[in-house]
């Protein structure tokens, strides 16, 4: 079971953030997220909000 997930410094823009935020929204094992150092603008933050609402995920940006 997949509980820690590190994409730092993967150069994730809002798009791919959009997909992960869709595989986030049907997680329930993940409970720390990093994304340090990535592009993530306005649109992902979004994107990172919805897919993150019913999760406990601890996430590091």
């Amino acid at each position: 079971t997949l509980t820690t997930l590190n994409l730092c410094e993967n150069l994730i823009d809002a798009e791919g953030i959009k997909h992960l935020a869709h595989a986030l929204s049907k997680n329930k094992t993940l409970t720390s997220l990093s994304l340090v150092s990535n592009i993530i603008n306005v649109d992902g933050a979004k994107y990172l909000a919805d897919g993150l609402q019913h999760n406990q995920v601890k996430l590091i940006l």
